[in-house]
C-alpha cells in the first residue's frame, strides 16, 4: 500500500501543471486576502465623511434658517477652532464630546433664544419645559473648554456632574453612560493612551447596565428570559476580564439574537489578528488545490489509458482504489499545512507582528477563558479542513464514475461551488429537510459557535450527517471504480 501511494505522490508532483495550480491557488488566496484587508482598512479610514473638508462642508449650512443646521455649522466652526482641516482628522472623542456639548445642552440655549420656541424645539426633539436653560449653558461651556484644553478626564467630571445632577432632581438619565464616564474618572483612562481600553469600558458598562436592568425586571414580576440575562453577563464578564487583565490584543464573540453568535470580530482593529483570523480563503483554496488533485486521480487513469499498467500487477482493484483515496487525504492534510504556514508568513510581512501575543476570549460556564489568539485560529483551520475533507471526497467520487478527467473536475467545481448556494436558497423558502444535506452541515467552524441555518444544529449533528454522506461517497466510488470496464 505504500508503495502505491508513493507511487501516486510521484505521478502527481511530476507533472508541471500540478505546481502551476498550486501557484494559482497560492496567489490567489493571498491576493484575495489582501483585497479584503485592503477593502477593510478602506472602509475605517474614510467610513462616511472620508476626506472631506470640514470647511467646504459648513459652507452649505452657514446661511440656514433651520436650527439643528445651526448647531451643525458651530460644530464645524469648533473643529476648525481647534485646528483640524479634515473630518477624518478628528479624534472620536472630541466628535463625540462636541456633538454632546451642543446637541444635547446648548441646544437649549439656541432653542430659547428662537423667536419661534416650538419649532426650535420640534426640530431638535427636546422640551424647554423645566430646563434650567442657564444651567445647561454652563454646562456645554465647561465641557467645550475641556475639549479645546485636550483635557479628556475633565470632560468627563463635567459630564458625570451632570448625571448627578440630574440623579439628585430625579431626572431621567443614561445609566449606560453614567457607568462609562464613572469608570473613565475612577481609573483615569485617557483616550489617547488607552483608545482599545476605551472599547472595552463601554462594552462592559452597557451590558453590565442592561443586566441589572433585566435583573430588576425579573425581580419585579416582568418576563425576562434567563437567555437576555446570559447574553449581557456573557458580555460584561469578558469585558471585565479585559480591563481587568489589561488586555490589549483580543477577539471575541458576543451573543446576539436568538440562538445565533452575532459572529463579529472585535480585535480593536488589529490588523494581524483581523488578518489570521479570517483563513477561510485560504482553506478555501487549498480544498480546490486538492480537488482538481482528487476529481482527475481517477479518471485521469482511464483516460489516459494507463489503468491498465496498474491492473497488470498483481494488486487488487481495491487495494488501488484505497491508496488514491489515501493520497488524497495526505495531500489534502499537507496542503492545508503549507497553506497555512505561507498565509502566517503572509500576515507578518503585511501587517506586522503586533498581535502575535493576542488571545481569543471565550465565555464558559460563567467565567471569561482566554486562548493563544494563533492557537484559536489553527483550530478553526483544523474545522475548515474536516469541512473539506467531504468536498474532497465528493471530488473523488466522481472521479470514479467518469471516465474524463475534465468533465469530472468541472462537475466537482461545479457542485462545490452551487452546493451551499442551493441550500441557502432550500432554507430561505422553508424546506426544513435542508437541514440533511451535506452542505448544510459542513461550515463546522461556524456550527461549532452556534452560527447555523436550521434551529438545532449542533456540531455532533454535522459530524454524524458529514459521516454517513462519506460513507455513501465511498461506497458509491468503490462500486464505480470495481465496475468499470477498461
Amino acid at each position: 500500500m505504500l508503495k502505491l501511494i508513493k507511487n501516486e505522490y510521484a505521478k502527481i508532483f511530476l507533472k508541471k501543471s500540478t505546481y502551476i495550480i498550486l501557484g494559482v491557488c497560492l496567489l490567489l488566496s493571498m491576493g484575495i486576502s489582501m483585497l479584503i484587508q485592503y477593502a477593510y482598512n478602506q472602509i475605517d479610514e474614510y467610513y462616511y465623511y472620508g476626506e472631506l473638508s470640514i470647511e467646504e462642508d459648513m459652507s452649505h449650512y452657514k446661511n440656514s434658517e433651520y436650527v439643528y443646521d445651526q448647531i451643525y455649522y458651530m460644530e464645524c466652526q469648533m473643529f476648525i477652532e481647534m485646528g483640524y482641516e479634515y473630518f477624518s482628522d478628528v479624534p472620536s472623542w472630541v466628535w463625540d464630546g462636541v456633538s454632546n456639548a451642543l446637541y444635547n445642552h446648548y441646544a437649549y440655549v439656541v432653542a430659547s433664544q428662537m423667536e419661534n420656541r416650538e419649532s426650535a424645539e420640534m426640530e431638535l426633539g427636546i422640551s424647554l419645559e423645566g430646563i434650567d436653560v442657564e444651567y445647561e449653558k454652563k454646562v456645554s461651556e465647561e465641557m467645550l473648554n475641556a475639549i479645546k484644553a485636550g483635557d479628556y478626564l475633565v470632560y468627563n467630571k463635567s459630564c458625570l456632574a451632570y448625571f448627578d445632577y440630574q440623579k439628585e432632581n430625579d431626572l431621567p438619565f443614561d445609566q449606560v453612560q453614567y457607568e462609562v464616564y464613572k469608570y473613565i474618572v475612577e481609573h483615569g483612562i485617557s483616550p489617547e493612551a488607552d483608545e482599545k481600553k476605551m472599547f472595552a469600558v463601554n462594552m462592559y458598562a452597557s451590558a453590565k447596565a442592561n443586566y441589572d436592568t433585566l435583573t430588576k425586571q425579573r425581580d419585579a414580576g416582568e418576563n425576562v428570559t434567563e437567555y437576555q440575562l446570559e447574553k449581557e453577563k456573557k458580555i460584561f464578564t469578558i469585558y471585565q476580564y479585559v480591563l481587568d487583565n489589561n488586555i490589549d490584543n483580543y477577539l471575541t464573540e458576543t451573543l446576539d439574537y436568538g440562538d445565533m453568535y452575532e459572529g463579529k470580530t472585535e480585535s480593536n482593529t488589529n490588523k494581524f489578528i483581523t488578518a489570521i483570523t479570517s483563513n477561510t480563503m485560504i482553506g478555501g483554496m487549498a480544498g480546490i488545490f486538492v480537488m482538481i488533485i482528487a476529481a482527475g486521480i481517477i479518471a485521469n487513469e482511464f483516460s489516459n489509458g494507463t489503468i491498465k499498467f496498474l491492473l497488470i500487477n498483481p494488486v487488487k482493484r481495491a487495494k488501488i482504489f484505497w491508496s488514491k483515496y489515501i493520497t488524497c487525504l495526505f495531500l489534502l492534510v499537507s496542503s492545508l499545512a503549507v497553506f497555512f504556514v505561507v498565509y502566517f508568513l503572509f500576515c507578518m510581512l503585511t501587517c506586522g507582528t503586533d498581535g502575535l501575543d493576542g488571545v481569543y476570549l471565550s465565555y464558559v460556564d460563567g467565567v471569561a477563558h482566554e486562548e493563544s489568539i494563533i492557537l484559536y485560529a489553527l483550530k478553526q483551520y483544523a474545522l475548515s479542513g474536516v469541512s473539506l475533507l467531504t468536498s474532497i471526497t465528493l471530488a473523488f467520487t466522481i472521479s470514479s464514475l467518469m471516465r474524463s478527467n475534465a468533465v469530472a473536475i468541472a462537475i466537482s467545481i461545479v457542485i462545490e461551488f452551487l452546493g451551499a448556494t442551493i441550500t441557502m436558497f432550500l432554507y430561505e423558502f422553508g424546506h426544513d429537510w435542508a437541514r440533511y444535506l451535506v452542505f448544510a452541515n459542513t461550515d463546522l467552524a461556524s456550527i461549532s459557535k452556534g452560527v447555523t441555518l436550521f434551529p438545532g444544529q449542533t456540531l455532533g449533528f454535522a459530524l454524524v450527517v458529514i459521516a454517513i454522506y462519506m460513507v455513501i461517497f465511498l461506497l458509491t466510488a468503490y462500486d464505480g471504480f470495481k465496475k468499470k470496464e477498461v
